[in-house]
């Protein structure tokens, strides 16, 4: 099934996570959060970009539930 988002429903953000042990700490949390459709980490980026897509979380919302595992973001504009 392929839903239609739009440039709203993507959100992106500068993280903390640096390491392979930080990216499969919060693996579980996204891949299992009922809110988020899709999400992503660029471990390449130097700003570890997260990108998140969901129709139903603000930023406040998925930065709360990050730092609640440790992880430090902020919403990239």
């Amino acid at each position: 099934m392929t839903a239609d988002y739009t440039i709203e429903n993507i959100h992106i953000f500068i993280t903390n996570i640096h390491t392979v042990q930080e990216f499969e700490r919060i693996k579980p949390v996204l891949d299992l959060h009922k809110e988020i459709e899709e999400w992503n980490i660029d471990m390449e980026d130097v700003d570890r970009v997260l990108r998140v897509t969901t129709t139903k979380m603000t930023d406040e919302e998925i930065i709360g539930l990050l730092s609640q595992f440790g992880v430090i973001c902020r919403e990239l504009k």
